[in-house]
């Protein structure tokens, strides 16, 4: 018996090019993030954040960014150059370069899509910043420190 209904198959067949190639336009929603996996990658966004910031690629106007910070760091000892990326303050912090200050704007342009790409919601961060410091040993410190909305501490040494 016949009704009439024709049957495809969406497999094509053995000798066609399209073998292996997804033949329909209809493609797999993403799924939903889970809030825990944006959570456990705070830390390493934090981290290569701040490493990014203090590298040796970040240079405005032909001069590093570090070498500024940490002259300013020398010059503050004891107290602690904080360079704040979340939430965004009102005022920088104190002392800071024309060039340091430059480039942590265009830092911050960029925050929120270097946070998409490592797998962590800006919702999901309450404070991020930078911190450099000499401690009375006179060794340089770079930290990284993030604390997410769960109320947990997700700081790292950057350098040494």
């Amino acid at each position: 018996m016949n009704c009439g209904l024709t049957i495809r198959s969406s497999r094509p067949a053995p000798g066609c090019a399209l073998r292996g190639r997804l033949t329909s336009n209809v493609r797999p929603q993403k799924p939903a993030p889970d809030p825990l996996v944006s959570t456990k990658q705070i830390r390493g966004a934090a981290h290569n954040w701040t490493h990014s910031f203090m590298s040796d690629m970040n240079y405005v106007d032909g001069v590093f960014v570090h070498e500024e910070v940490r002259a300013l760091a020398r010059a503050k000892r004891p107290e602690k150059v904080v360079i704040t990326w979340l939430p965004t303050p009102v005022a920088e912090a104190s002392g800071l370069p024309s060039r340091t200050l430059k480039c942590i704007q265009s830092y911050r342009k960029g925050l929120e899509e270097f946070l998409a790409r490592n797998g962590v919601e800006k919702h999901s961060i309450a404070e991020l910043a930078t911190e450099v410091y000499v401690e009375e040993t006179f060794r340089l410190y770079v930290r990284a420190v993030a604390k997410g909305t769960n109320g947990k501490d997700y700081s790292i040494f950057v350098w040494p």
